[in-house]
């Protein structure tokens, strides 16, 4: 049986700092763009998966990454 490649799961702590440019510049051309929040909203629920760690609730992880994803 072949075993599928490993992926790397960016942490949320990595996508903020990857994200602070694009945010910076948006704020700069524009203070009220949402797109700023909605980043800070699906960083939050994503950050909320990461905690649970080896206790997760898988049902609550699901709903959680669902709002990551719509709040995007």
């Amino acid at each position: 049986m072949k075993q599928s490649p490993s992926v790397s799961v960016p942490s949320v702590r990595s996508l903020r700092r990857k994200w602070k440019p694009h945010k910076e510049r948006l704020l700069e051309a524009a203070a009220d763009h949402s797109t700023s929040i909605r980043f800070h909203r699906a960083c939050s629920w994503l950050a909320r998966v990461e905690q649970d760690g080896e206790q997760a609730d898988h049902d609550l992880n699901l709903i959680s990454l669902w709002i990551a994803f719509n709040a995007l």
